[in-house]
């Protein structure tokens, strides 16, 4: 039960880090795009 527990917590680790990367690079894509139409 505590190795479930452990496994599940790992999994929402990684999710929660893959969401963080997602967000960093749609607001680096977001940037990139103001400063394109910008120009």
């Amino acid at each position: 039960m505590l190795g479930q527990t452990n496994q599940v917590a790992g999994m929402c680790k990684s999710m929660m880090m893959l969401i963080r990367r997602l967000t960093s690079v749609a607001i680096r894509f977001d940037a990139w795009e103001e400063t394109r139409v910008q120009r």
